[in-house]
C-alpha cells in the first residue's frame, strides 16, 4: 500500500521540489524571474517537505491517536528536545564545522525517517527526528544563507512559497489517501532537498563564524540584550497564536475536518503576506524594503492585539480571523524584523552560530506550561506583542544591514 502510493506521488514530488517546475506555474515575466531569483533552492523542497510535516500531518497524527492531549504532547515534546539539541549541536558546529556542515546538508533526510515511523505507527519517534533535524539545521543556515549572499528578502520570499506549497501539498495527499501517506510524502520531498549540495564549505563557515565572533565582541551589553529580547518578544508571538490555534482547531471530533481547517488557514495566512509583502515593495519601488519601522511596528502591534483579542472566543471563524491577523504581522513585520536585527545584534556571539536560535527555543519551553491551561496563551502573546513594540530596530554599530 505504502510503495503504491509513493510511486503515484513521483509527478507530485517534481511539481512541488524544482525550481522548474515553478517557473512554469508562475510564469516567465521579468518581475516573477527577479522573484524566482531571491528563493533559496536548497531551502525551498526541504521547507515545503518540513512545512508539511512539521506544521499538519505530525500534530495531525498525534491529535488522531489522542485528542487534544496529544497536540499538547506533541508541541511539548518539541519544544523540551528542540533545547536538548541544540545547544551541544550548536557547540559541535562551532569547533568542528567541517564535520557538521555535512550534518547539515543531510539533516532533512530526519524528517523522511520520522513520517516513516508515522505511517507505521511509531509516533513517539517523529518529535526526536524533527528535533534533531531542527537543531543540526538551524544551527548552520543563517550562516550558510548569509555566506552565499542571500540577505533577509530572500529568507522571507523562500518561507512564504514554501509554506503554502506546503500546506496544499500535505490536504492534497491527506484528502487523496491519508495523514501518514501525506507525512511520508512530505519527508520524500526534504530527502530530495537533502540532496542539493550546499555550497559552502567548512573551512569557509569556520573562518566566518570566527569573524563574526569577533564582531560581536565589539558590541555592547545593551546591544545584545536587545537582540535577545527581540527574538524572545516574536519567539512568544508567533508561539502563543499557533499553539492556541492548533489547540482549538484541532480538539474536535471530525479529525479530517480539524486538519483541513488548519491546512487552509496555514496556507492562506501565506498567501495574504505574499501579496501584501508583494503590494508593499512595488510601493517602495527602488528604495527596496525598510525594517522596523515606528509606523510598521505600531500598526503590527494594533493588528495583533486585535487577532489575539478575537483568538479569545470560541467561535471557529473568530479563531481563524485573529490568527490570520496575527499570522500577517508574525510571517511579515515580525519575521523581517527577528531576522534583521535579532540576528544582527545576536549573530556572533560566544562565537555561537544558534544564539537567537537558542533564545527563542528556551523562550517556547518556558511558556509549554500555559498550554494545560490555552486561555493564558492570548495575554501572553499580548504581552509579547507588546515588549517588540517597544523595542530598538537598528543594526549594532559593527555591522551595515544584510538585507
Amino acid at each position: 500500500m505504502l510503495a503504491e502510493s509513493l510511486i503515484s506521488l513521483i509527478p507530485v514530488l517534481a511539481l512541488f521540489s524544482t525550481r522548474k517546475a515553478v517557473v512554469q506555474v508562475l510564469g516567465s515575466h521579468p518581475s516573477k524571474s527577479e522573484y524566482l531569483s531571491r528563493i533559496d533552492w536548497k531551502r525551498f523542497p526541504v521547507k515545503i517537505g518540513a512545512s508539511g510535516v512539521f506544521g499538519l500531518a505530525g500534530i495531525g497524527s498525534f491529535a488522531d491517536a489522542w485528542g487534544v492531549d496529544g497536540v499538547v504532547l506533541y508541541i511539548t515534546s518539541l519544544a523540551a528536545l528542540r533545547v536538548c539539541f541544540i545547544i551541544p549541536i550548536s557547540w559541535m558546529v562551532k569547533r568542528w564545522p567541517e564535520i557538521t556542515i555535512h550534518c547539515f546538508r543531510w539533516s532533512p533526510a530526519l524528517i523522511l525517517l520520522g513520517s516513516i515511523s508515522v505511517y507505521l505507527g511509531h509516533l513517539l519517534f517523529l518529535p526526536l527526528a524533527l528535533s534533531l533535524y531542527i537543531s543540526f539545521w538551524w544551527s548552520h543556515y543563517h550562516s550558510v544563507r548569509e555566506l552565499k549572499g542571500h540577505g533577509t528578502e530572500s529568507f522571507v520570499d523562500t518561507e512564504v512559497l514554501a509554506s503554502i506549497c506546503g500546506s496544499i501539498f500535505v490536504l492534497v495527499l491527506t484528502h487523496v489517501y491519508s495523514i501518514q501517506v501525506a507525512a511520508v510524502g512530505g519527508g520524500l520531498l526534504c530527502a530530495l532537498g537533502a540532496l542539493i549540495p550546499v555550497k559552502v564549505t567548512g573551512e569557509e563557515l569556520r573562518q566566518v563564524l570566527q569573524e563574526w565572533e569577533s564582531q560581536a565582541s565589539l558590541r555592547s551589553a545593551t546591544e545584545i540584550s536587545n537582540g535577545v529580547t527581540i527574538a524572545r518578544a516574536v519567539g512568544t508571538v508567533s508561539f502563543c497564536s499557533l499553539s492556541l490555534l492548533r489547540i482549538k482547531t484541532l480538539d474536535t471530533e471530525n479529525f479530517f475536518e480539524g486538519v483541513w481547517s488548519l491546512g487552509i488557514t496555514i496556507a492562506g495566512c501565506e498567501a495574504v503576506v505574499w501579496l501584501f509583502l508583494k503590494v508593499l515593495r512595488k510601493n517602495k519601488g527602488e528604495e527596496g524594503p525598510t525594517y522596523g519601522g515606528r509606523t510598521a511596528m505600531a500598526l503590527g502591534f494594533a493588528v495583533s492585539l486585535l487577532g489575539f483579542i478575537l483568538m479569545a472566543f470560541n467561535s471557529s471563524a473568530m479563531i481563524s480571523a485573529g490568527y490570520i491577523a496575527i499570522s500577517i504581522v508574525s510571517r511579515s513585520i515580525n519575521r523581517e524584523v527577528d531576522q534583521e536585527f535579532a540576528r544582527s545584534h545576536l549573530r556572533g556571539v560566544d562565537g555561537n552560530p544558534a544564539t537567537r536560535e537558542i533564545e527563542k527555543f528556551v523562550c517556547w519551553l518556558v511558556l509549554t506550561p500555559l498550554l494545560l491551561h490555552p486561555q493564558m496563551l492570548v495575554p501572553a502573546g499580548i504581552a509579547g506583542s507588546f515588549v517588540l513594540i517597544n523595542c530598538n530596530f537598528s543594526h549594532p554599530r559593527d555591522r551595515k544591514a544584510s538585507g
